[in-house]
């Protein structure tokens, strides 16, 4: 298509000094003309409606030629006039006398909007950006869209600095046809759920009994998954491998081949790591680890328990260093 410019005047109004029948009439007489330019080569759109109120009745004609105050339409008068707000059954409405005609722009821009209807008949936002390349919408305020062709929208929206487990982003499944879905943070592969809790205060344990760990104190936390307070064990947020590493001590002296057994628990009854230790000699504290890489669902909870046969009662050691535990998702 080749395009013409606009034309050359900003604004041109006249009245109709003939009436002007839309679908019969192939001319438009005015009573003035002059501001009025001769298209070149095609041909300029004339607005023709009875009054400037919002509901006036109106048609859009194209005229291809012009001679003094007099507006000629190059094809058949249906083929010419486009728009219009006239009832169905009165397309051939008559515009009487003193009927307003604006100039309104070249007849090829118009003409390439209807061509390329697929583009200009859709849904717009604010800004006249088609929804074929909006990403995300809220109907209820075009502000909010994102496009795939305007620059720097994400960067204008206000940013999260400590997003947790349960945020949510978008993402196209490239698993299903690239259909539009959300995932949790806490679901992305190596991110989301690290935690690692600590005894930051004394506690005693009697001997040949499993003592859970009152982990009160907290290195970190991400999603605030670790129950410092109440229950003191991790509550698992997301579904997924996680690697659970921990460690506990006992800070008296103990007695030469005593045992420190430490256990992971899930669920408040199933061991899912044991390790332990049988001290030599008579002097000095006695810690030991404990770590697995286990399958967790959501919901579960985990807990470390210590076990020891010293015949009396023991001091757990306090400290981040002495007696803590801690879980990092490594795979959904």
């Amino acid at each position: 298509m080749t395009v013409i410019a606009a034309p050359s005047v900003n604004y041109a109004r006249s009245t109709l000094a003939s009436s002007f029948t839309r679908g019969t009439d192939t001319t438009i007489v005015l009573a003035d003309g002059t501001l009025f330019p001769s298209p070149t080569p095609k041909g300029h759109v004339a607005f023709i409606h009875e009054t400037d109120a919002v509901d006036s009745k109106y048609c859009l004609v194209i005229y291809t030629s012009k001679a003094a105050n007099t507006l000629t339409m190059g094809g058949g008068a249906t083929d010419y006039a486009l728009a219009k707000n006239v009832s169905v059954g009165d397309e051939a409405y008559e515009f009487p006398i003193g009927s307003y005609v604006d100039l309104v722009c070249a007849a090829d821009e118009v003409a390439y909007l209807f061509a390329e209807d697929e583009k200009w008949t859709k849904d717009r936002d604010a800004d006249g950006h088609s929804i074929d390349n909006v990403l995300l919408l809220n109907s209820e305020d075009a502000t909010t869209l994102l496009h795939d062709n305007v620059s720097a929208e994400i960067s204008a929206i206000t940013e999260k600095t400590t997003p947790v487990a349960a945020d949510m982003l978008l993402l196209e499944d490239s698993a299903a046809s690239n259909a539009k879905k959300m995932v949790q943070v806490g679901n992305l592969p190596g991110t989301g759920v690290h935690a690692r809790a600590y005894l930051s205060g004394v506690q005693t344990i009697a001997t040949a009994t499993f003592t859970k760990a009152l982990l009160n104190a907290e290195d970190y936390d991400t999603g605030n998954d670790f129950d410092i307070t109440t229950n003191h064990r991790f509550d698992v947020p997301v579904t997924g491998y996680y690697l659970i590493t921990s460690q506990a001590a006992l800070s008296a002296d103990i007695a030469d081949n005593a045992q420190l057994h430490v256990r992971i628990t899930l669920n408040g009854s199933t061991s899912i790591a044991y390790s332990f230790i049988t001290h030599a000699g008579t002097v000095g504290f006695v810690g030991y680890p404990c770590a697995t890489v286990t399958h967790l669902t959501a919901g579960d909870y985990v807990e470390l328990y210590l076990w020891h046969d010293t015949g009396g009662t023991e001091t757990i050691s306090a400290n981040s260093y002495y007696t803590w535990m801690s879980f990092d998702l490594i795979k959904t």
